[in-house]
């Protein structure tokens, strides 16, 4: 088991959108060093495209962030349900110590059927909470970036979808529209968010 450590970088925000044929990530840019308070980067991309089948975003603490992707490879990487099982087995399920680090993760992309799938866990979950959006019906998901703001983020996410929900179930581009406007809206009460923005995406075949 690898040692995570908190070297005093918080990072979000990570954003997702899914539907019966697409899967959309977002994240910003910026990173904080808590301990002296002010900004250590604002280009750090916290989304990775694994391959044509897994896209993965961590949030929480950089020094976690770059450790585990540097061992992605650990994991198995057939499609998004393998991959996010092996991965939460060995650091959650599986683990000898419990994680205090700061740590949320989201994996989404095609599971064993080539269906759209997502997934997520922090350091504290207990179990694998698996989706696969059907029926038209359009999922999404983000880590809380602040336990401070009026209303969540998953909250702030909701309204915008339902509000806009054919501009988002349309295509990826009416997807991503959306989580740029999510993103603007939590950089003005959040100061750990920028707008320097990084996305993915992964199509159903």
């Amino acid at each position: 088991m690898m040692n995570l450590k908190d070297g005093g970088l918080e990072m979000s925000l990570i954003s997702l959108i899914a539907t019966e044929n697409f899967i959309s990530f977002m994240s910003d840019g910026r990173a904080i060093d808590t301990e002296k308070n002010e900004i250590d980067t604002e280009n750090y991309k916290k989304i990775t495209k694994v391959n044509d089948k897994i896209i993965i975003g961590i949030a929480g603490n950089k020094g976690t962030s770059q450790l585990l992707n540097e061992i992605l490879h650990r994991y198995d990487q057939q499609n998004a349900r393998s991959f996010a099982n092996s991965m939460f087995n060995e650091l959650i399920k599986n683990a000898n110590e419990k994680i205090t680090v700061s740590m949320h993760i989201l994996i989404g992309g095609l599971d064993e059927q080539g269906k759209i799938f997502y997934t997520g866990f922090s350091n504290d979950s207990t179990e694998l909470i698996e989706i696969n959006p059907t029926n038209g019906v359009i999922s999404h998901g983000c880590n809380e970036s602040s336990s401070d703001l009026e209303i969540s983020n998953f909250s702030r996410f909701k309204q915008l979808i339902e509000k806009n929900k054919y501009q988002v179930s349309k295509n990826i581009k009416g997807a991503k529209v959306i989580q740029e406007k999510l993103n603007a809206q939590v950089s003005m009460f959040d100061n750990s968010v920028n707008n320097k923005l990084f996305h993915e995406y992964i199509k159903r075949k």
